[in-house]
């Protein structure tokens, strides 16, 4: 494996875990063992589009449900050589919508989507780390974290949209219409509003696929979010157009 360290039982501490282990179509392994210059990177792109296609479905049986709507993030990571086109899918609990700080475990997720506790890994909200159960607004250099809705927060995870049709070509500006369009109908069908209605005090911000590394071979699914810069508690679910529950 191409990480330093070596193997635990996911009974001790830990944050990277092997959900599954394959290889690409044995053609692009063939490319790439003679491939070079511009087709070397094409041929990089497309073992790597591969195995995040089979890391997202795999992960998904996996874990036992949709892991894009829970605290997870899943890659792929090709093992060395990368050449061989063998791959491992890791999955890993994330503390915030972007994915960037791991949560250290000391259980296994096999499962964990559809066992005794299938929600203990659900998004629920977002605070800023600093201003978390404070009551303040969050300023730009804050950090974020999941946290329970019944504490003080700044943004409601609300539902997942997903780009059709499967296997689209990446069209940035297409892609970010879609996406803002489609999560703001999920969002304002979330609080109740009418056609026409519209909340000033709040926005819609979507997490996923955003670059045409991330979209190849991805399931073109984006976590929507509703935000605001006051913190509430609660959900936003049928509020229509009352206040901000405080």
């Amino acid at each position: 494996m191409p990480w330093p360290g070596a193997p635990l039982a996911c009974t001790a501490p830990h944050t990277a875990e092997v959900s599954a282990v394959g290889q690409v179509d044995a053609k692009l392994v063939r490319n790439a063992q003679r491939a070079k210059g511009q087709d070397a990177q094409v041929n990089s792109f497309l073992m790597t589009a591969a195995a995040r296609a089979r890391c997202s479905d795999k992960t998904g049986l996996y874990v036992g449900g949709a892991w894009r709507g829970a605290q997870l993030t899943v890659y792929p990571d090709f093992i060395a050589p990368a050449k061989n086109g063998f791959f491992a899918c890791v999955v890993a609990q994330v503390a915030d919508p972007g994915g960037t700080r791991l949560v250290t475990r000391t259980a296994s997720l096999a499962g964990a989507l559809s066992g005794s506790d299938p929600t203990s890994l659900s998004i629920d909200c977002v605070a800023p780390t600093t201003a978390s159960g404070s009551g303040s607004s969050a300023s730009a250099g804050d950090q974020l974290e999941f946290v329970d809705c019944g504490k003080p927060h700044t943004a409601e995870f609300i539902a997942l949209y997903t780009v059709t049709p499967a296997g689209a070509p990446y069209n940035g500006p297409a892609i970010k219409n879609a996406v803002t369009s489609g999560c703001q109908q999920l969002v304002d069908s979330f609080i109740g509003l009418s056609p026409g209605q519209q909340r000033a005090d709040l926005r819609v911000s979507e997490v996923g696929p955003d670059s045409a590394n991330l979209w190849a071979g991805s399931d073109q699914s984006f976590a929507c979010y509703a935000s605001a810069q006051t913190p509430w508690t609660g959900s936003l679910k049928g509020l229509g157009t009352r206040p901000l529950p405080h």
